[in-house]
C-alpha cells in the first residue's frame, strides 16, 4: 500500500446485469465519488451489462473484468484497497482479497469475517456505535447526493413513479403496483417501467436507462422495491411504499416502516394489488405523506458516502497495512 497521503488506486468489485440489477453499482458509484474528491483514483471491476453499464458510462468510469486469477477477481498490482459488493462472491475469495489489501464490504453483501471494514447502513442499524470494522447506520448510506437536490413540498400527488430497480427479479409487481396508483390517484399520471396499456394516456412508460435522480425531481409519491431505490427516495424526500422482492429486501423494507419513513409490502404473492393498494389509500392523506418524506430526508441527507469513504481512509491508513 502506498505511504500515508498518496493517492490509492481503489477498487470496486461490483457486478450489474439483467439478473443482479444495478444495486450494487448504484451504491458504489457515490463512494467512488467521494474517494475521488479526496484525491484517490477509483475503477470498477465485474460484469456490467444494462443500466449498470450505463451508470458507469455517465460517470466517466474505467470499468475492467475481473482477473480470473486474481483474488475476487481483483488485481493486486493494480489496486491498493477494495470495495467489495456482490452477493456472489464466496466469503474465501474474500478473505483472500483481504489477506494482501485493505477492504470494505457493503450491508448485507458477502463478507470477511476476520478482516474489512463493513459499511452496514441500513436503518435497523440506527444508534449503532463506529468501531475500527465497522460504519453503522444511515449516516453512512451511499446515496448520491443529487437526489437531496430535488427536496420540495409535495402537497399534491400528480405524479407517481412505479419502479422496481435496474433489473428484471421485480416486473411482476409493475403491472399490479401501477394499476393500484391508477385506481387510487385517479388525476395522476403514473411514471412506471410497467410494459402495460397507457390508461388512457395516464401512463408514461420509463425505461431503465435514465438514473433515477434525474426523475425523483418530478414525483410526489412512489412504488418502488426494497433495495437502494428505498434510500435514493428517502433522501429526495419522495413518500414510498416498498415492496421487498427479495429476501434481502424484507430488511431494508421492515426497517423503513418502523422508522416511519415508508409504507410496506411484502414479496408480490396473490393479493398484492390489494395490498399495495391499502397503503396507497393511506398516503391519499397529504399530512401522512408529508410527515413520512420529513422522516426519510432527517434519516438519509446525501453526505454518507463523504462520510464512509473519508472513514475508511482514515482506517485503512491506521491499520497494519500502512507502509
Amino acid at each position: 500500500m502506498t505511504a500515508a497521503g498518496d493517492s490509492l488506486r481503489i477498487a470496486f468489485r461490483a457486478d450489474g446485469d439483467e439478473r443482479i440489477g444495478a444495486g450494487h453499482v448504484a451504491r458504489c458509484l457515490p463512494l467512488a465519488h467521494a474517494f475521488s474528491l479526496l484525491g484517490h483514483q477509483t475503477m470498477f471491476v465485474g460484469s456490467h451489462e444494462g443500466l449498470a453499464a450505463r451508470l458507469l458510462a455517465e460517470a466517466g468510469l474505467q470499468s475492467v473484468r475481473p482477473d480470473p486469477h486474481a483474488p475476487a477477481g481483483v488485481s493486486l498490482a493494480h489496486s491498493d484497497a477494495a470495495v467489495v459488493d456482490s452477493y456472489e462472491i464466496s466469503t474465501k475469495e474474500i478473505c483472500r482479497l483481504a489477506s494482501s489489501l485493505p477492504i470494505a464490504t457493503l450491508a448485507e453483501a458477502n463478507l470477511c469475517q476476520e478482516h474489512g471494514v463493513l459499511v452496514d447502513y441500513h436503518l435497523d442499524r440506527l444508534g449503532d456505535s463506529a468501531t475500527e470494522r465497522l460504519l453503522p447506520g444511515p449516516t453512512y448510506a451511499p446515496v448520491d447526493r443529487r437526489f437531496a437536490t430535488h427536496r420540495q413540498t409535495r402537497e399534491t400527488v400528480s405524479r407517481v413513479l412505479v419502479t422496481a430497480g435496474g433489473g428484471s427479479a421485480g416486473e411482476e409487481m409493475l403491472e399490479p403496483a401501477t394499476a393500484a396508483a391508477l385506481a387510487v390517484f385517479p388525476h395522476a399520471e403514473i411514471l412506471s417501467t410497467s410494459a402495460c396499456g397507457t390508461q388512457g394516456g395516464r401512463v408514461t412508460a420509463l425505461t431503465r436507462a435514465s438514473p433515477l435522480w434525474k426523475v425523483t425531481a418530478d414525483v410526489d409519491l412512489a412504488v418502488c422495491a426494497a433495495g437502494m431505490t428505498a434510500y435514493e427516495l428517502a433522501c429526495a424526500g419522495v413518500p414510498a411504499v416498498l415492496v421487498a422482492i427479495a429476501e434481502n429486501q424484507a430488511r431494508v423494507s421492515r426497517a423503513f416502516e418502523a422508522a416511519g419513513a415508508a409504507l410496506t409490502v411484502e414479496r408480490p404473492e396473490p393479493g398484492f394489488g390489494e395490498r399495495i393498494r391499502a397503503c396507497l389509500d393511506k398516503l391519499v392523506e397529504v399530512d401522512r405523506r408529508s410527515k413520512m418524506a420529513r422522516r426519510g430526508m432527517e434519516l438519509i441527507d446525501g453526505h454518507g458516502a463523504e462520510r464512509a469513504a473519508a472513514a475508511l481512509d482514515a482506517r485503512w491508513r491506521q491499520s497494519r497495512w500502512r507502509q
